[in-house]
């Protein structure tokens, strides 16, 4: 479970981000190492894309939406 800093960088171009459950920009780079229970928020511009989502749905959203 990775998302490539190049990935990142495509996301941060567009505003998007990935919170955790009190808001918190979250590093994706670091995500596998988060509970396996934790849910995110995929963001724009500080508005709610897709909430509640788990790790693995994160990555693998980020990387269709972003990849370079």
């Amino acid at each position: 479970m990775t998302v490539e800093n190049d990935t990142i960088k495509n996301m941060e171009k567009y505003d998007f981000d990935v919170t955790d459950t009190d808001d918190k920009a979250i590093d994706l780079t670091k995500i596998s190492d988060q509970p396996a229970d934790a849910e995110y928020d995929l963001r724009i511009k500080n508005h709610i894309v897709q909430d509640n989502m788990t790790g693995q749905q994160v990555v693998d959203s980020v990387n269709s939406l972003f990849a370079a």
